[in-house]
């Protein structure tokens, strides 16, 4: 697999990803793009606690699942393990940035995660920096992240108006609560990806103008990695930060 990143260095945004291999068992990679909020520094920390627990976390809980049976084990054939790590690892995530919250500052980061384990997906994600897919197949592109995340519509706090105008409004975030409560966490599941499919993590000061029909578009042409993200932030209009991670299946 192919990573290419686009995350500028003086912002609340932080990027890690990686790539194991346990016991010589299947390739896992693994993605996680987080926003911070709440000033450039206090968004800052929380982003970077934020993806660095989670991956801390999700290698931890991946490893464990082998050690009882490290000759004959693929977490392939236990898919509902790799879903119940990931989940878990936001958790310790949510925690984490709780940890490191500075009183009396509304500081929390939004979390996007993608993993990779052989031919399967999953996508898990608190806040407004959007998943999507590209399946190169059937050349059509999908948002598997959270935007159901956002205000209901009739909710007492925004005008149907203010819905059909933004539709990726910021609901939850980690350091919002202690505890996430269940729905907060948004996971999806794509049972088989296919060689030259495509999946892209964003921040959402980098996706504001984009449907799954636009980047489409954009990701069903033959560029590389580094073109398409060229093509995503030219058609960006805002100041804020901006961060792409684009995972190609090679």
């Amino acid at each position: 697999m192919d990573i290419t990143v686009n995350s500028f260095s003086e912002n609340e945004d932080h990027v890690i990803y990686i790539r194991l291999r346990p016991y010589n068992d299947i390739d896992i990679t693994v993605a996680v793009l987080c926003d911070g909020m709440g000033s450039m520094t206090n968004g800052r920390i929380s982003a970077v606690a934020a993806a660095e627990s989670f991956i801390s976390a999700i290698v931890g809980k991946v490893i464990h699942q082998y050690d009882k049976n490290k000759n004959d084990f693929s977490i392939l054939n236990y898919r509902d393990r790799i879903i119940s790590s990931v989940a878990a690892s936001i958790r310790y995530a949510n925690t984490a940035v709780c940890e490191v919250a500075t009183p009396g500052f509304g500081s929390g980061t939004t979390i996007s995660a993608a993993v990779v384990a052989d031919d399967f997906l999953v996508t898990a994600n608190i806040g407004d920096s959007p998943i999507y897919y590209y399946d190169s197949n059937a050349n059509e592109c999908f948002l598997v992240s959270q935007i159901q995340n956002r205000a209901a519509e009739g909710a007492d706090d925004i005008s149907s108006e203010e819905y059909d105008e933004n539709k990726k409004i910021l609901t939850h975030y980690l350091g919002e609560y202690r505890e996430i409560s269940e729905g907060i966490i948004q996971i999806h599941t794509i049972e088989k990806i296919h060689k030259n499919d495509r999946i892209i993590l964003m921040s959402y000061s980098a996706s504001d103008k984009y449907s799954p029909a636009d980047l489409k578009n954009i990701l069903s042409g033959s560029d590389q990695p580094n073109d398409i993200l060229s093509k995503i932030l030219s058609g960006t209009y805002n100041n804020d930060d901006k961060s792409i991670v684009i995972m190609q299946i090679s």
